[in-house]
């Protein structure tokens, strides 16, 4: 199967799936203390234009400015597991664009914070090496993830939809995911410094990389180590420049990505809602 450099893949479906009102498990003994939520939101406040769920997980402020997230236990091991084997299935589909592909190709060269100059450079980063296989998740692991997505996000009550078109926009009712991939790396695979270009990434490693393989974000003094069901949620619209380390030899890395679009355009907080479907105006 073919393995491409690819960053701020676009995913499209045409489901629009609602967020069930199920109530993620506290953890009592992990979740941060009333002073250490009380400084996330502080540090958050209205940057993200919405509130972290720091009751229901463990969330730890590693970064203030820009925000940048850690959360332990974001999956279990089983979840993990369970992931990891979907991921291998035969009937998946492997993600063939290149770099920012989606993005340079619809013009939005300046919401991704990269230029096609520097997309090039990232594709020849490390003599070439690519970036492992990526595939799509399958639905009902997008059912499984996508939920406690928003949950963490604070944005429960709103539905999910995964759509690639950029014309397709949050509104009051509903978020944009633009990417919901699982991706294996291999000995000498990473991933080129880079940005998002989306509101929120949700990264969250499927097993334990002790190899290599760091998430770094070299502008900002950071690296974090791949620990299996932990994530890390931050916002690399146009900051936190980032890079995946390669992983070494006898070693490999599993992570779960999640691009995320949640902020409404402006002046739409109280437009009224429009069926994409049917075209119909929703009342209320």
């Amino acid at each position: 199967m073919h393995r491409s450099l690819v960053v701020g893949v676009l995913l499209g479906a045409d489901a629009l799936r609602p967020a069930p009102r199920r109530r993620v498990a506290p953890r009592p003994q992990s979740v941060a203390t009333a002073d250490a939520q009380d400084e996330i939101m502080a540090t958050i406040g209205a940057a993200w234009e919405t509130a972290p769920n720091t009751r229901d997980f463990d969330v730890t402020l590693e970064h203030r400015a820009p925000p940048v997230l850690k959360i332990q236990n974001f999956l279990s091991d089983a979840e993990c597991a369970q992931i990891i084997e979907a991921a291998r299935g035969d009937d998946v589909e492997v993600c063939e664009e290149y770099l920012n592909h989606r993005v340079n190709e619809d013009g939005a060269v300046a919401t991704s914070g990269y230029s096609e100059e520097q997309a090039q450079e990232a594709l020849e980063w490390s003599d070439g090496a690519t970036s492992g296989l990526r595939v799509r998740m399958p639905s009902d692991i997008l059912d499984l993830v996508a939920p406690k997505a928003l949950s963490l996000l604070g944005l429960s009550h709103r539905n999910y939809r995964f759509k690639e078109e950029l014309y397709y926009r949050p509104d009051r009712a509903t978020v944009i995911v633009r990417d919901a991939t699982v991706v294996r790396y291999r000995e000498g695979e990473g991933v080129a410094p880079h940005v998002d270009g989306k509101d929120a990434t949700l990264l969250v490693y499927l097993n334990t990389c002790r190899g290599g393989g760091h998430t770094v974000f070299p502008e900002d003094g950071l690296a974090f180590p791949p620990r299996q069901g932990g994530a890390l949620l931050y916002d690399s619209r146009l900051d936190l420049l980032h890079y995946a380390a390669p992983v070494h030899a006898g070693h490999e890395k599993w992570i779960l990505q999640l691009l995320i679009d949640h902020r409404l355009p402006p002046g739409h907080e109280h437009m009224p809602l429009v069926d994409w479907d049917t075209g119909a105006i929703i009342p209320g």
